[in-house]
Parts: structure tokens; C-alpha cells; sequence
């Protein structure tokens, strides 16, 4: 038996009717089932795109647009002091034309010729500037040379590039921001890693060379650019046309190299 006074009054009164028979059920909103259902829904399909669906599997690299070989060195012939170079930036030069010269210790002057018909687009040396025989003293880019794309990998990956491997080239100067990337295909991986040495005859500049070699041990790609003759820039975009004009040699790009394709789901498995 209860005794008066131990328990409150509420407590009692569930005692009496546990099941509480006389108050409704509370029943979940049919709107929030649908919405629930809706996201498990779209989950599903989430999954099951992930799982079905191939995107590209990438590894991008920097890479810079030069003429095939790299631009030309006007060189010293000599050691002494820079009589005159009659070039500047832009100036159209031919093979073997003289273009300045070269006063040795022994009072000589030396011819400075041209290495290549081209365009010149530095030059490095001021009259009366002394210099070593073989430092540059210009850059010609040479005509009749494709302007092609080098770009640089770790050695690591290289391995998984091959010729016709397909790539996207994004180009630098704000070019990328506003005509995306343009299309080309991998012609050739060195073999070994690239040198100082072969960096800078290909770069031609110090800067450059530094921020490659930061990246370590890599290796040279050459990619041949895909050519139209409908767009002003010669090269094939992702969309549209491209820029309103011939890309100037020397850009800097992000190129990225489409080596395969995976499912999503790979990526949180």
C-alpha cells in the first residue's frame, strides 16, 4: 500500500495510467518524409554516379612556350669590350649577319653575327660593356621553328607520360583567365633528368631556370601545340577562338597532362 505524502501528486497519477491511452500519438509530418526521402535520394545518386562516372586523372606541371630548340644565342665571339651592337628588340635579323662587334686585349675587333634569320627579343649588351668570349649578348627567335611548349615534370611521374598523351595548356599574363586553356599533345620525355646546363639553354633566363630546379629532380616534355588556322593565335582552344593574335615566345603556362581516367568514388575509398 501507498503510503500518503511520499510521492507527488503527478507521479501518482501515471502510476495510475501508465499508457496514458487517453492523449494522441504524435506523428511526423508527411512533408518530412518527403524531404527526408528526397535526400536519401540524392545521396543515392551521388553514390552511384561516383561509382559509374570517369573524370580525368591529371599531372600538371609548369611549362613555358618557346620555338623548338629554344630561342638563339647571340654570343661573343671573343673576350673584350662590346665595340657596338646594332640591334634591339624587334629588329628582323638574317644568318650570319653581322650585327655588332668585339674589340679583343690585342686591339682587334671581332664580328658579332647573327646565329639564326629570326627576330631578336632581348638584348643584353651595351656599347662599351666588356664581356667573355661565348656570353650572351642577344636572343633571336628563329623563323621556321614551330613554337612548342616545354614543360617540366617530376622525375618521379614522368615515367607515366608517353607521346600523344593529351594536354591542356593554360598560358599566364591574365591569357588563361580569359580563353582558358588550349590543346596539344606530349612529343616527347627526356630520358634522364634535365640538367643546369640544359635548362638554361633552353629557358635563357636565370629566374626561370631557379623556380624549375626548386621543383627538383625533373624531367623535359616537349609538347607540339594543336594548330588551327581559323584562330588568330594559330592554336586550338578548349572553347571559343583564343586571344586576337600570335602568342609571344617566352609565356609562361600551367600545363596539366590527361593520363588516364577514374571513377570519384576512388578518391574517398
Amino acid at each position: 500500500m501507498l503510503t500518503p505524502g511520499k510521492f507527488r501528486h503527478k507521479a501518482l497519477q501515471k502510476m495510475s495510467s501508465p499508457d496514458q491511452l487517453d492523449r494522441l500519438l504524435k506523428i511526423t509530418l508527411p512533408r518530412r518524409w518527403v524531404g527526408l526521402t528526397g535526400l536519401l535520394l540524392v545521396v543515392a545518386a551521388v553514390v552511384v554516379w561516383s561509382a559509374i562516372a570517369s573524370v580525368p586523372t591529371t599531372l600538371n606541371g609548369p611549362g613555358f612556350l618557346l620555338p623548338q630548340g629554344g630561342l638563339r644565342e647571340v654570343q661573343a665571339p671573343s673576350s673584350g669590350t662590346v665595340e657596338s651592337l646594332s640591334v634591339g628588340i624587334g629588329d628582323h635579323v638574317v644568318a650570319q649577319q653581322t650585327i655588332g662587334a668585339v674589340v679583343g686585349p690585342d686591339g682587334k675587333s671581332v664580328e658579332v653575327k647573327s646565329p639564326e634569320t629570326g627576330v631578336v627579343t632581348e638584348a643584353d649588351s651595351v656599347k662599351g660593356a666588356y664581356v667573355n668570349g661565348g656570353d650572351r649578348l642577344a636572343l633571336v627567335q628563329p623563323v621556321g621553328f614551330p613554337l612548342v611548349e616545354y614543360a617540366y615534370v617530376s622525375t618521379d611521374v614522368a615515367a607515366g607520360l608517353r607521346p600523344g598523351t593529351p594536354v591542356h595548356v593554360v598560358f599566364g599574363a591574365g591569357i588563361g583567365l580569359g580563353f582558358g586553356y588550349a590543346t596539344g599533345t606530349v612529343e616527347s620525355v627526356s630520358q634522364f633528368p634535365a640538367t643546369a646546363e640544359r635548362l638554361n639553354f633552353i629557358l635563357q633566363d636565370s629566374s626561370t631556370v631557379d623556380s624549375v630546379r626548386k621543383l627538383g629532380a625533373t624531367n623535359e616534355v616537349v609538347i607540339a601545340m594543336d594548330q588551327s588556322a581559323l584562330n588568330p593565335s594559330g592554336l586550338v582552344w578548349g572553347s571559343g577562338s583564343g586571344p586576337p593574335g600570335v602568342l609571344p615566345a617566352g609565356l609562361p603556362a600551367k600545363v596539366t597532362f590527361i593520363v588516364g581516367q577514374h571513377h570519384p568514388i576512388n578518391n574517398v575509398l
